[in-house]
């Protein structure tokens, strides 16, 4: 781990989880090379991240909702959601 790893109040290496709801379950190129991009830097500092594309449904707010239920249920720190 990074001697500078960002902690969170509790003294812990902070958990991230990035989510994009994808209705078709095709994102864009340049999104994900954005995205594994960010993933890589913030491993380089010590965060501990994880992504997660929801996909296959038409209705967007059942896919955000379903991602923040994945943040509260696996105790992240952020919810990042990119849509």
């Amino acid at each position: 781990m990074n001697a500078m790893a960002p902690l969170d109040p509790r003294g812990n290496v902070r958990r991230v989880l990035i989510g994009t709801p994808c209705m078709d379950g095709r994102p864009e190129a340049r999104y994900v090379a954005s995205l594994t991009q960010t993933i890589r830097l913030c491993l380089a500092q010590g965060v501990d991240v994880c992504d997660v594309l929801m996909c296959y449904d038409a209705i967007l707010p059942n896919l955000r909702n379903s991602l923040v239920r994945i943040a509260v249920e696996n105790r992240f720190d952020d919810l990042i959601m990119i849509d």
